[in-house]
């Protein structure tokens, strides 16, 4: 019996459902039809024209993202434009492509969980929020309090990162709140929550102020660096449920911001 895009859909939605997703988001089915089998696919947090030749020569017949191609509508077919160019080159290898996105960060056991598990985060529940944000983001406790500076040495050895933008702040460090990807609007709620430090991306100038006002720590880690950790988790779980099918993750994929 062959495994169909629609076969990989509904055992992605067992573990995110649509449901959990943002308002604003675009999760679910990017490009492609349903009814096409699946032999080989192809795992990546983004769909970039390098992912898309990786697919081609790996004879992939389906994309498996965590961040959507298409956010808002397409007002035109400009094949110059993004990202229209990137769904003709997929229309054109006949390579299906489907996002999980805001729902994958929601899901026990997505990207929150892993980030906060990666860290090594014990107690991990979720960060209560309000809006938007609700249901986002992780609080747990380290084993054993850190400095600041200890905290930010772990995190770049667990994310494998040569750099972090930081706020610091001058207290132990116990109770740490996560939120893969742009989170650094979860600061009041994190310290809402009791958190010593949030570590999240994309933060602002304002948000580093509010954070010295509050007396949390931030620690931005990158967004492509604080979820990259997923797509071998999405593999994982791919490949113990269609066992037929060849599931690789990325070796092409990397991150767009570099510092010079």
């Amino acid at each position: 019996m062959s495994i169909t895009v629609k076969d990989v859909m509904v055992k992605m939605e067992q573990w995110c459902p649509a449901s959990l997703a943002c308002p604003w988001d675009n999760s679910g089915l990017q490009v492609g039809r349903l009814g096409q089998d699946v032999t080989r696919i192809l795992v990546a947090l983004d769909v970039s024209m390098a992912v898309i030749q990786e697919a081609i020569v790996m004879q992939a017949d389906m994309i498996v993202t965590h961040h959507p191609l298409i956010f808002g509508g397409l007002k035109n077919l400009c094949l110059e434009d993004y990202p229209q160019v990137m769904v003709a080159a997929l229309l054109q290898a006949g390579i299906t492509h489907f996002a999980a996105h805001t729902n994958l960060d929601i899901a026990t056991g997505g990207v929150n969980d892993t980030l906060a598990e990666t860290l090594g985060l014990v107690g991990i529940v979720p960060l209560a929020a309000e809006g938007d944000m609700d249901g986002l983001g992780r609080i747990g406790h380290l084993p054993q309090p850190l400095t600041f500076s200890q905290l930010a040495s772990l995190v770049k050895e667990k994310l494998n990162l040569d750099y972090l933008r930081v706020a610091p702040v001058e207290r132990e460090i116990q109770s740490v709140a996560i939120c893969g990807g742009s989170g650094m609007d979860l600061l009041a709620a994190a310290k809402a929550a009791g958190a010593d430090c949030l570590i999240s991306a994309e933060g602002k100038h304002h948000q580093a102020l509010m954070a010295q006002q509050l007396g949390v720590g931030l620690i931005d880690a990158g967004h492509f660096d604080t979820e990259k950790i997923i797509v071998p988790v999405i593999a994982a779980y791919l490949s113990k449920h269609f066992p037929e099918v060849a599931v690789l993750c990325s070796k092409q994929e990397q991150n767009s911001w570099q510092i010079r």
